[in-house]
């Protein structure tokens, strides 16, 4: 009986790890699809001006917000000036980061599919441990 309650709270264990890593791991989702948004941005955008993802984190909440919209060149570089002198809430690291060009978009996707990659190793990971308990213990 105890190597049972043994086992369930091992295998309660390995799943409420495997759901804190699928929770973090959606906020890198959430900003791909405003990624996604921003390419769509981009083909709309006058020529003068590009998408730009626009991040923060609302008061007394704790999760991360995504605005996408056209901005103009120049105006981005003024906000990103602008957020590095202040302590706004408003996250823009860089204008590389705030305005959505080609080489950001594929920094995110690279960033999802090894976030992907990973939460199938963990998995599996989990499995195998789980696997290899339950042989070990019947």
């Amino acid at each position: 009986m105890k190597r049972l309650f043994f086992i369930a709270g091992f295998i309660t264990l390995l799943l409420i790890l495997e759901l804190g890593f699928v929770l973090g791991s959606d906020r890198c989702f959430q900003c791909h699809s405003e990624v996604s948004q921003c390419r769509h941005h981009n083909e709309v955008c006058q020529n003068n001006s590009s998408c730009f993802i626009k991040s923060y984190v609302p008061v007394n909440k704790t999760e991360m917000v995504y605005h996408t919209g056209c901005v103009q060149k120049s105006e981005c570089e003024q906000m990103c000036q602008q957020n590095a002198a202040s302590n706004s809430t408003v996250v823009m690291a860089s204008c590389k980061v705030s305005c959505c060009n080609e080489d950001f978009c594929n920094n995110i996707d690279d960033y999802i599919n090894s976030a992907t990659s990973q939460q199938m190793d963990t998995m599996m990971a989990s499995f195998f441990v789980v696997m290899t308990t339950v042989k070990m213990v019947f």
